[in-house]
């Protein structure tokens, strides 16, 4: 099949928007073969025109009829042409004036629009062969609406112009100019007159020209410059922020004594930007007086940051930090036991610490809102969770069942036994058979602790409305040596108050020694303080939970997938991130972390001191 060319097809539009322009039905048929077809609107048979004679019929009634002021541009530019067929595909661009049949009010309408036409050519035999239409198939794109700019059909604009038009390209950039004194190029003439705003004149003899070096004003602009970085760290000690304060204007203090400028008021702008440091936590401090992991995002010089380097950041931190890790004895003070923290009384000899792991630049703080839930643990011995028979609640025989009932009452939370058998560890010989069920139960009850327990009452509905639910996972495990006397208990929560974490840890305790009934243990974890157990009974009064102690629970890391992933930092050991965490984060987590349960191995007094001080004491109204 022969091809056609683009002579040919050039002057096919041609005579196409001829026969338009001047609504010349005869002009028009000439243009197409004797049964050509002509598609208006494709899928429409109405609008599908067979033969040459229906093709001038349509011409007559609808653009000699109907249309007016008709103006038409072939876009010869864009015109495609098939290799190996007699086809090709053409644009243009017309508008005219359209009169609507039964519209009294809106008879005529200014139309505007952008056409894509398939033409399919022949050979019409004759005196002469001639190229003619023998189907061409219409697209057209109405330009209306209030963001469509229309940019008119005139013969001087080339087709560059529409090119650029239609495909909204940027205006190009003004040409770029260069500093008469250091030749330096920039993109506008704005760039470059605040590049002379921000600098002076200066001689230099080695390359015996006159070179641009920053005046006093930027100078002072750029060291008050701020910047945020993200730290990953590790801590045990009593006020780790004033500690990391402290280590920064120590580094700060070093790296603005090398620096060979002179100013006093670039130095009075660095001790200003000092004054201004601020702490950002993920996990506030108040919720834990130690972390494996948490984050700290702080507001720092941007100077003296990329003086130090971001990624050399962490190391400096730590040689600071590190000698200030002294040993160090707190004095004992008197203070409530139901609060009893690392200032409380009688802490043990041991080693404040702070390690910090990574650092990162960020563009906004890793705000306490932004945790989506964090994990804490606590490492409580096993004789302290045997049961005793000296139980200040209501024993459970008043209630007419005994302890194997009473676990095996709730069939919607079948018995699971351990994920390694205690008989296979080396906490067997410290594990309580009893106390072990009784755990494992208390653990089950608070992850399932949003069901209705109160749907049978008549006051149900509004204490289950007045408490909010909280999603808990509590997981309980064996430790190995030296920690092998312990039961890890892990809780899972998402964003607690302070003191919550504490409360449930002294409810999970009391209801493994068997001091509460299973029904004041649910009711107490729907408490919304937790500060005492709610009864359904009314012969029982509600008494007081004093809490764990807070020196003795750790925070393992806050969960911040979501704000990982957006830094591309890698902040924590779990969650799906798209970074990996490098070897050297994994060894300074793996010492923070050895280093941690040390001290914890010697807190285990301050547990020894609040179960022997503790008392459920009922509270009389």
């Amino acid at each position: 099949m022969p091809t056609v060319k683009r002579e040919d097809v050039i002057e096919a539009v041609r005579e196409y928007g001829l026969a338009w322009t001047t609504q010349d039905s005869k002009r028009i048929g000439r243009l197409f073969t004797q049964n050509a077809v002509y598609v208006e609107r494709s899928f429409d048979k109405k609008a599908t025109f067979r033969g040459r004679d229906a093709i001038q019929k349509y011409w007559t009634y609808q653009i000699c009829g109907k249309q007016s002021n008709i103006s038409f541009r072939h876009v010869a530019s864009e015109m495609v042409r098939d290799a190996d067929n007699p086809i090709a595909v053409v644009k243009w661009m017309a508008e005219f004036d359209n009169r609507r049949e039964n519209r009294a009010d809106k008879t005529n309408k200014r139309v505007k629009f952008c056409q894509m036409a398939k033409l399919i050519f022949e050979v019409e035999e004759g005196k002469e062969k001639t190229m003619k239409i023998s189907y061409l198939e219409e697209y057209a794109q109405g330009m209306l609406g209030k963001n469509c700019q229309w940019p008119g059909i005139d013969a001087s604009v080339s087709d560059n112009y529409l090119w650029e038009r239609i495909r909204f390209d940027p205006p190009k950039p003004p040409p770029a100019v260069a500093c008469e004194i250091c030749g330096e190029s920039f993109p506008s003439r704005t760039k470059l007159f605040a590049h002379i705003r921000n600098t002076g004149k200066c001689y230099e003899a080695e390359s015996g020209r006159y070179i641009c070096v920053p005046n006093s004003e930027a100078t002072k602009k750029k060291h008050l410059e701020t910047v945020l970085v993200c730290f990953s760290l590790s801590y045990t000690c009593r006020d780790p922020e004033r500690r990391l304060i402290c280590a920064w204007e120590d580094i700060s203090s070093v790296a603005t004594a090398m620096d060979s400028t002179d100013d006093t008021n670039v130095t009075q702008s660095i001790d200003d930007s000092r004054a201004l440091l601020t702490l950002t936590w993920a996990v506030p401090l108040s919720l834990s007086s130690a972390a494996i992991i948490n984050v700290v995002t702080m507001k720092l010089p941007r100077i003296l940051v990329e003086q130090i380097k971001i990624e050399s950041l962490p190391d400096a931190l730590n040689k600071v930090l590190t000698g200030c890790n002294v040993n160090t004895k707190t004095p004992p003070e008197e203070s409530s036991l139901a609060c009893l923290s690392l200032d409380d009384a009688n802490v043990e000899t041991e080693r404040d610490m702070i390690i910090v792991h990574t650092a990162g630049l960020v563009q906004r703080p890793c705000a306490p809102e932004r945790r989506e839930f964090e994990t804490y643990a606590a490492f409580i011995p096993w004789a302290m969770l045997k049961s005793q028979t000296n139980a200040h609640s209501v024993p459970v025989e008043e209630a007419g069942k005994s302890e194997d009932d009473e676990l095996e009452q709730d069939e919607a939370i079948p018995p699971k036994l351990w994920r390694i058998p205690i008989e296979e560890t080396s906490a067997f010989k410290f594990v309580d058979a009893d106390a072990s069920r009784r755990v494992k139960r208390a653990a089950r009850l608070m992850k399932n602790g949003d069901q209705e327990i109160y749907a049978s009452s008549q006051e149900g509905p509004s204490l289950i409305n007045a408490v909010p639910t909280l999603k808990l996972k509590v997981c309980t495990c064996t430790m190995e040596e030296p920690m092998h006397h312990c039961c890890k208990i892990s809780i899972s929560v998402r964003q607690p108050l302070p003191g919550y974490v504490e409360r449930l840890l002294a409810l999970l305790v009391a209801y493994a020694r068997s001091e509460i009934r299973e029904d004041e243990f649910i009711a107490a974890t729907k408490n919304r303080s937790m500060i005492e157990v709610v009864q359904k009974s009314s012969n029982v009064c509600p008494f007081h939970i004093a809490p764990f102690p807070t020196a003795v629970v750790l925070l393992l890391e806050p969960a911040l997938t979501r704000f990982e992933n957006k830094t591309k930092l890698k902040l924590c050991q779990n969650g799906n991130t798209y970074t990996e965490m490098s070897t050297s984060m994994k060894r300074s987590i793996d010492k923070a972390q050895d280093m941690i349960m040390d001290n914890f191995h010697g807190r285990e007094h301050l547990m020894k001191r609040w179960l022997s001080s503790r008392q459920l004491i009922p509270r009389h109204s």
